[in-house]
């Protein structure tokens, strides 16, 4: 097994809690997001839904995550060593568990797009950091072109 370490982003319109436990992504963008009109253009929502990931035997003994607009911090969150050190705890119950899996919810609300650009998370762990794949926002002069 890769003892690396990685982050992953899924990028969406709206983020439920359903009453079973389950969440749902809704809208959610792969790859890119094209906007149309005079800019500044205000989304009312932008969900970044992000997954920070360590090897078992490579825990966190620190992190914080920012999230990045181009190289612009719009926020930037430091989990509490208590849930740091609450989820190797949990991991090594299982003794099949291989991975050690932040997850963390940032919700934009409003977002607004001034421009073309880049909306990514970045992670510092352990003195690493760590990029994830970016949501790339284009702005253009009007409905995308269908294709087949």
């Amino acid at each position: 097994m890769s003892d690396e370490r990685h982050i992953f982003c899924l990028y969406a319109d709206d983020i439920r809690h359903e009453i079973n436990g389950k969440v749902s992504l809704i809208g959610i963008y792969q790859g890119g997001m094209n906007v149309v009109g005079v800019m500044p253009q205000v989304l009312p929502r932008l969900v970044i839904s992000s997954y920070v990931n360590t090897p078992v035997s490579r825990p966190f003994s620190d992190l914080s995550v920012d999230v990045l607009w181009n190289d612009e911090v719009l926020q930037k969150v430091t989990p509490p060593t208590e849930s740091l050190q609450e989820m190797q705890s949990t991991a090594l119950q299982d003794c099949e568990a291989r991975l050690l899996s932040m997850q963390m919810v940032f919700v934009m609300q409003p977002f607004e797009v001034k421009g073309n650009g880049k909306l990514r998370v970045r992670a510092h762990m352990d003195g690493e950091t760590l990029e994830s794949n970016a949501l790339k926002i284009q702005v253009i002069d009007g409905p995308p072109e269908a294709t087949l």
